[in-house]
């Protein structure tokens, strides 16, 4: 998928917050890995979808 330099520097802006919570890399990967395996056949496998979700995987924010 492309994305804009505006979305890329949206996606930075997200993993940086997320990690500033003490969120490891792996523990990042981990939930990264399981949002994409159980994805619906129907859903474009967008990062952008996970991000916005993330807080919420974490609960943190």
């Amino acid at each position: 998928m492309r994305v804009t330099e505006e979305q890329h520097q949206m996606i930075h802006d997200q993993i940086e917050e997320i990690q500033s919570y003490g969120i490891t890399i792996e523990e990042w990967e981990t939930e990264v890995r399981d949002h994409f395996e159980k994805l619906p056949k129907s859903n474009n496998g967008n990062i952008i979808a996970f991000l916005h979700a993330a807080a919420r995987r974490f609960d943190v924010g």
